[in-house]
């Protein structure tokens, strides 16, 4: 696999995910030549040490909020590993952040293990593969970032192969276990969408169960998170698994989140949480996988 292929892997499994969150990444600043200075946006975390042989460079839009309970657990993380391990924050949200965090070539949030934020390392008997890039519930979780820290310290985290990168944005043959609860759309046990309005002539119970024929349609064949994509087209916007329809947000819904919310943001959220869903079920099936060539 070619750098520039990895790269590309990479690109894929950051960028599948931008149609949003609970909590979505505000927009970083204009550099710090357009607006007047602010405080230093780069800050060491509790225990920083001269002694310490290897670092963890978080860059995180800390002034946004949304990622306070990342940067709790890396500050705890910082106290555990005191000595060992250099912790340092830097927060895009403010100009002097956002400058650093761009010449470093990044695009959205990211944590690197000595330069590296694709990185494996061993999880109960057996290896792992993370990208600590976008908020976590969508590549890694709280859980991995303390595995990561852990392995770092043993000495048995490394730099993810191209194979390893590339596995994990490969297609896979999976079943969602899509199911509707009246007017709820599960996917197994995390929901994705809670349906207020009629649309198209159906009920909101009805369009929950259209939506679990309609991914059962998808997951036919191997499918993506890259396949799940929000995208507006005459009647308006909707989500979809590659060109299968899955939903369409109605104002209803959109009044559900509040007297500002509109379909498109209805459409990112469900788009986003049917992505997290892919991902667990494509990383569980990557795992069985590699369990099974053993």
């Amino acid at each position: 696999m070619s750098s520039i292929a990895r790269a590309g892997a990479l690109v894929v499994l950051a960028m599948l995910l931008l149609a949003g969150d609970g909590c979505k990444e505000a927009a970083a600043p204009p550099a710090s030549g357009d607006q007047a200075s602010s405080p230093a946006a780069t800050q060491a975390a509790p225990g920083k040490t001269a002694a310490a042989t290897n670092r963890v460079d978080a860059w995180i839009n800390v002034s946004s909020g949304c990622q306070q309970a990342t940067v709790d657990l890396l500050k705890q993380l910082a106290t555990q590993y005191a000595g060992k391990i250099d912790v340092s924050v830097t927060d895009f949200g403010t100009p002097e952040g956002a400058d650093k965090w761009r010449l470093a070539g990044l695009h959205c949030m990211t944590i690197q293990f000595n330069g590296k934020n694709a990185v494996t390392f061993p999880v109960e008997g057996d290896n792992k593969t993370v990208v600590f890039q976008m908020p976590p519930g969508l590549l890694w979780e709280h859980p991995d970032l303390k595995a990561a820290f852990k392995a770092l310290d043993a000495g048995t985290l490394r730099e993810a192969s191209d194979e390893e990168v590339q596995q994990l944005t490969q297609p896979v043959k999976v079943d969602l276990h899509p199911r509707a609860e009246g007017a709820k759309f599960f996917l197994g046990q995390r929901l994705i969408a809670t349906l207020e309005g009629k649309e198209g002539g159906l009920s909101p119970a009805a369009r929950a169960s259209a939506a679990t024929k309609a991914v059962e349609k998808w997951t036919a064949g191997p499918i993506s998170p890259s396949d799940v994509t929000p995208a507006k087209g005459p009647d308006g916007w909707g989500v979809y698994g590659g060109e299968v329809h899955i939903l369409s947000p109605t104002s209803d819904d959109a009044l559900d989140l509040g007297p500002a919310a509109t379909t498109e943001a209805v459409a990112r959220m469900w788009a986003s949480n049917l992505q997290k869903a892919v991902f667990a079920a494509l990383t569980e099936a990557h795992k069985t996988k590699h369990a099974a060539a053993k």
